[in-house]
């Protein structure tokens, strides 16, 4: 009798006892996941700690601390003057005040909340895939390795880093669950799960990952429509080859009925959308309001097709600042944008380098950044210090047998679609790294050009094109969500099929070989590693000139040397022990064989995570962080406020963080670096203490145009450096500075003969007088000369006090009124901006004279300058007498007509009451002033204006959000709980039918 070989037997093992096999694989899950979590993020669990790198420790920690703040206090979380001159904090998406979780931070302390929010959040990222794998047909081992592997993967776990990322792709394996359905059939509880994903997305504050959810959707939609016509006409063609003769009723069936199992799916994904939108809306509507004033929407030529008709709408554009000719329509799109071109210079950045690729087999074979720098491939010119995630690397498994379970011509649908999916966005996260790179490397092209002009031709580049508003979105980084996602659960999908796949196995003892010959390798170089990394150097164009190695580039590549042989480790020992679980699941005969796979992989996967992944969890103790910056104690010793006494107007800094880290010459804040580098103490001395980004925010301070991700356009405008082609240097926006009330300049040094920073642009502005002259007239005083010699034990080189630093409120009397003009009108109030900032000479003193953008004005004084007569200037005063979030109160004076103006932002939804000589308050107008600015005219008397911030998008959005949620839970609770309809039969037939 035949026998049934051991790789059937060995396949058929969990099937024999599912049961058993299916509850340990479960149990195993959540122990594994649970100790990953404790291991993963330690002691800050318990409040000790906070995990803090990058955007965590400068950017979501002290916003959220504000938040509570605020909340605290009874404010309305509408308004926050301490970012850039002010902006919405509600329609701020990365706040994400409205997303529920946010609930912790108001049940726990503020590290203790920050810690349990993330942490949950990547425990809910594995769970939420298992649970996907699961539905889609995964058995229990398969689901677990694949929750596992994507939850503890190297892209999401780094996003503790990047909060509302990190949301985003917890909610993602959940909305492909519901997308799935939603495409395949129509059902009311499946478009409402997607459409509840979508809306907490958006609250999250990651639209970006909500879009790309939809764009996988719909390609699903495709893919089905494709296979269900291709099948229609197998069988028609068939049928007739049957019949002889067609009868004489068929009609030739149209095209369009062809279409339509694509136009239902899309149009059930469109509707869940839209009841996501609806139920989002509070969020969506006030953030579309700021998007569409931001330097993303306000664009100066077309960066889609989307854009195209707009501007050859127009008559008129505003001539290139470098070519000085109009722009053509397809500038951006061909890789030439206007200058400044911000975001189309950010647009490509955060790539992910093609060299890199090795890592999802050796997890940090470039070496790491932290916790001690060992980036040697960054040090040598092979890859940049520029990522959005330094590793996707989720368990060499994961890779190679996604290589073996990707199928893109045949299998079923759901594999083709995360087969195709995972390639088309990997090749998208390339971005610049595209068909212009490769061309203008072989030109010899600058990095400028390379930025903007790179990722022509490549998939990134065809998303930003082609889709409907992509082009404001950024970093082709983000993109790699999508390919981790397909991978992890597509092995799970297969775990079966590859557990038993001989291939496969193969290519992991082949892996195990080469891990072992590199460990072997790199350990016997000793020395010479050296050696072989100044001649990489030499290659890639980072080393130029002879000399040893610096003491900061030797102990970068010692590191870097131990960091290879562990990754080589890693993958030596992880894909020898898989395939040694791989031969002991085909062993014939063994009938425990289900239960013990199923406590053996899970079990390894975590370990081969643990060890390749959670060093990208960096943790800082909650004291460093809950205590001021030095740089605040420095502004307070330099007549600023305590740090303890935080201003009830927040005092305005600008920082030069250009140059915070001076490695190349191993100064840090005149601190030496060597070997005991500490990624720690370098983020909280960089970071923390050097107020960057939003670290000073909580203690009343507020950086000017360094922090935010979204900003008023024209505000942006306002600190644009004026640059000087012929001369090759730029000029600094000191009006600027002066006119927002910048109250503190603090500068570190650069090294010697360093260009390009922030620094430069004022050294130069304000140089010797055998410099060419500024063409301007600056309103304050020349700032100190900075030195360039290195700092000697001080944190900072100069903190300066501004004395020429306007106040928060003044009046004017000379007024230049003009018609308003729109945001994205850019041609027309650009040269606005540019006139009051750098006046080509006979510079307008500002504190005396504003531009006023009001109809009414302008139509009763026409243009030009109107000057109001002052009668009694020293009896005119202003003082502000409360400055709230929401809401500001100020007392003026005047002997004449005038126009108050407050250096705040301008935005809708301002408005202000006018009480005259303590009568009662009547409305007044809030206008545009000196473009960015508000003003108020007012009359000749004793004025109490009261600013108040209720914005019409969120009284929209609030009205919407609440009548499409109660809609939304009484569709919901009726399709999930139908009424069940009364029999009209005898109640008693049953129980005779019973007996």
């Amino acid at each position: 009798m035949n026998r049934p070989s051991p790789t059937v037997d060995s396949a058929a093992a969990e099937l024999r006892s599912p049961a058993r096999s299916g509850r340990v694989a479960h149990a195993v899950f959540w122990g594994v996941l649970v100790a990953l979590v404790v291991l993963v993020f330690g002691d800050s669990l318990l409040g000790r700690s906070v995990p803090a790198v990058r955007d965590s420790l400068h950017f979501y920690f002290p916003l959220n601390r504000l938040i509570v703040e605020y909340l605290g206090a009874g404010e309305l979380p509408l308004w926050n003057p301490r970012i850039h001159g002010g902006l919405p904090l509600l329609g701020y998406p990365t706040a994400a005040v409205l997303y529920p979780p946010k609930v912790l931070f108001f049940l726990l302390p503020l590290p203790a909340a920050a810690s349990w929010f993330l942490a949950l959040h990547v425990a809910g990222a594995a769970a939420a895939m298992r649970f996907l794998a699961l539905r889609l047909g995964a058995v229990p081992t398969g689901a677990a390795v694949a929750g596992l592997c994507y939850g503890f993967g190297g892209y999401v776990l780094f996003l503790t880093s990047n909060w509302v990322f990190l949301c985003g792709a917890a909610w993602m394996p959940l909305g492909l669950h519901f997308g799935w359905n939603v495409v395949k059939r129509s059902r009311l509880l499946d478009g409402a799960g997607l459409a509840f994903v979508l809306a907490m997305m958006v609250f999250a504050g990651d639209s970006q990952t909500a879009y790309m959810l939809g764009v996988m959707l719909v390609f699903l939609a495709v893919l089905r429509s494709a296979r269900m016509v291709a099948i229609g006409r197998r069988l028609k063609g068939a049928s007739a080859k049957m019949q002889k003769r067609p009868r004489p009723s068929e009609k030739k069936p149209s095209r369009l009925s062809e279409l339509r199992p694509l136009f239902l799916p899309v149009l059930r994904l469109v509707g869940a959308a839209g009841v996501a939108a609806a139920l989002s809306a509070v969020q969506l509507v006030p953030t579309m309001e700021l998007v569409a004033r931001s330097e993303r929407s306000v664009v100066q030529v077309p960066r889609s097709i989307w854009q195209v008709p707009a501007f050859l709408w127009e008559s008129a554009h505003e001539p290139r600042v470098d070519t000085g000719r109009p722009p053509n329509w397809y500038d951006a799109i061909i890789g030439f944008p206007p200058p400044p071109a911000f975001h189309e210079y950010q647009t490509y950045g955060f790539s992910y380098e093609p060299v890199r690729m090795p890592q999802l087999i050796w997890p940090y074979l470039g070496g790491r950044r932290m916790p001690v720098r060992a980036d040697w491939a960054t040090a040598a010119g092979l890859i940049t210090g520029h990522y959005w995630v330094p590793t996707i690397y989720a368990g060499s498994w994961t890779f190679l047998g996604f290589l073996f379970a990707a199928q893109f011509f045949r299998g079923t649908l759901l594999r083709r679609w995360l087969s195709w999916s995972a390639i088309l966005f990997f090749l998208a996260a390339f971005g610049v790294y595209g068909p212009g790179w490769v061309l203008g490397f072989l030109q010899g092209d600058d990095a400028v050009s390379q930025q903007l002009r790179g990722g022509i031709g490549g998939v990134y580049w065809f998303f930003v094109t082609l889709l409907p508003g992509f082009a404001s979105f950024r970093f082709p980084g983000k993109m790699l969500l999508v390919p981790h996602l397909c991978a992890c659960l597509l092995v799970g999908l297969s775990f079966r099929q590859l557990l038993v796949h001989r291939n496969l196995r193969n290519v992991l003892l082949v892996v195990a070989a080469i891990s072992g010959v590199g460990l072997v390798a790199v350990f016997l170089m000793g020395d010479r590693w050296f050696d072989l990394m100044v001649a990489v150097q030499r290659v890639t164009g980072a080393r130029t000139g002879g000399g040893d190695l610096s003491e900061l580039e030797q102990s970068v590549f010692a590191n870097g040397r131990l960091d290879v042989m562990r990754s080589f480790a890693i993958g030596l020992v992880g894909t020898s022990l898989y395939a040694g679980i791989m031969s002991f699941a085909g062993v014939r005969g063994l009938s425990r064989g289900a239960r013990l796979t199923a406590i053996a992989f899970p079990v390894l996967v975590g370990v081969d995570l643990f060890a390749g992944n959670s060093w990208m969890v960096q943790r800082v103790e909650s004291e460093t962080l809950m205590r001021p910056p030095l740089v605040v104690e420095l502004m307070a010793a330099n007549g600023g406020m305590p740090p303890e006494d935080k201003p009830e107007i927040p005092r305005r800094l600008y920082l030069d963080i250009d140059k915070l880290i001076r490695t190349g010459d191993g100064f840090l804040f005149g601190q030496e670096v060597g070997e005991d580098w500490d990624y720690v103490r370098v983020e909280t001395t960089t970071v923390h203490d050097g107020g960057m980004n939003l670290s000073v925010v909580p203690w009343g301070y507020t950086p000017m145009f360094t922090a935010g991700t979204i900003s008023d356009a024209t505000y942006e405008s306002m600190f644009d450096n004026l640059t000087f082609l012929d001369a090759g240097r730029e000029v600094g926006p000191r009006r600027t500075m002066d006119l927002w009330g910048v109250k503190y300049f603090i500068f570190t040094d650069g090294p010697p003969g360093a260009r390009g920073s922030a620094n430069d642009a004022y050294r130069f502005a304000w140089g010797e007088a055998s410099r060419r002259p500024a063409p301007f007239l600056p309103s304050g005083p020349r700032l100190p000369s900075l030195v360039e010699s290195p700092p000697e034990g001080d944190l900072f080189r100069d903190v300066i006090v501004n004395e020429s630093a306007f106040p928060r409120a003044w009046l004017v009397h000379d007024i230049v009124p003009i018609e308003p003009v729109e945001i994205d009108a850019r041609s027309k109030w650009l040269p606005i901006v540019r006139k009051l900032i750098y006046p080509q000479s006979g510079a307008p003193d500002l504190r005396k004279l504003a531009v006023v953008e009001d109809p009414e004005l302008a139509g009763e004084l026409g243009s030009g300058v109107t000057r109001f007569p002052v009668p009694r200037p020293d009896e005119e005063s202003v003082e502000v007498v409360s400055y709230r979030p929401n809401e500001i109160v100020i007392d003026v004076v005047l002997s004449g007509r005038g126009v108050l103006v407050l250096a705040d932002q301008y935005f809708p939804g301002w408005t202000v009451s006018i009480a005259t000589d303590d009568g009662p308050p009547v409305p007044g107008r809030v206008v545009r002033t000196n473009r960015a600015m508000r003003g108020v005219p007012l009359p000749e008397g004793r004025h109490r204006l009261t600013f108040t911030y209720r914005p019409t998008s969120v009284t929209v959005g609030l009205v919407g959000s609440v009548l499409s949620w109660c809609v939304f839970l009484a569709c919901v609770g009726r399709a999930r709980w139908p009424r069940r309809k009364k029999s009209d039969a005898d109640p008693r037939l049953g129980e005779t039918i019973a007996s």
